[in-house]
């Protein structure tokens, strides 16, 4: 949590909380929680969020954004069934032209560092 107030301080206004490891979802709970009294402003992006289930599970925590490391149909469905921006991962043109497709023109890199410009 003190890394969301300082992120904030320092003019940020999103956060994106990576979904990594077995108590990832609870943390990110606790960092809801402690939002509307230490950081109102800000804006919590769920990343790393790679099934139908992991899209659930955090937008019932409270995330506003989801952001992927790849296109899944199922997040993409989690993501309109809430009316949630989704920022998928791609890497390719085909990807890309999916992801629009389906209605998410805002896209992730992903990997990036596979472009060789990082």
């Amino acid at each position: 949590v003190s890394s969301a107030e300082a992120l904030v301080g320092g003019g940020l206004s999103c956060i994106e909380f990576t979904n990594r490891g077995p108590n990832a979802l609870d943390a990110f709970v606790e960092l809801v929680k402690q939002r509307p009294n230490r950081f109102p402003e800000a804006v919590l992006a769920a990343g790393t969020i790679r099934s139908e289930s992991d899209a659930e599970a955090f937008i019932a925590a409270g995330a506003d954004v989801l952001i992927s490391p790849v296109f899944d149909e199922g997040v993409a469905e989690a993501a309109k069934r809430h009316g949630k921006l989704w920022i998928p991962g791609c890497l390719t043109p085909t990807e890309m032209h999916r992801a629009v497709r389906a209605g998410f023109p805002l896209g992730k890199l992903c990997p990036g560092n596979t472009t060789g410009e990082v």
